[in-house]
């Protein structure tokens, strides 16, 4: 059985056969970059057209961010209900 090999080294060999496939290595276009207000704007556009707002990961524009958006708010909820849970060094249920 072969062993995978996990090698967190670039080299220019592995640049060069990506860069071959198309490869983007960019992280982030600046072009797209939204402030929060931009965000929720398009959202009720997206309400508007669509009806609801239950935008799947997928979705190309606003998928990533209201998934960060509904992680935020269940760490705050859930970091919330903690901090109340946790009195006096004991933790009640």
């Amino acid at each position: 059985t072969a062993t995978p090999t996990h090698s967190a080294n670039l080299s220019p060999e592995r640049v060069s056969a990506l860069t071959a496939l198309g490869f983007e290595f960019r992280i982030m276009n600046p072009a797209r970059v939204f402030s929060w207000d931009d965000r929720l704007e398009q959202c009720r556009k997206f309400k508007e057209e669509h009806g609801h707002l239950c935008i799947p990961v997928s979705h190309p524009d606003l998928g990533q961010w209201c998934s960060h958006m509904r992680t935020q708010h269940k760490i705050n909820r859930e970091g919330n209900a903690h901090s109340k849970s946790f009195r006096g060094g004991k933790i009640h249920k």
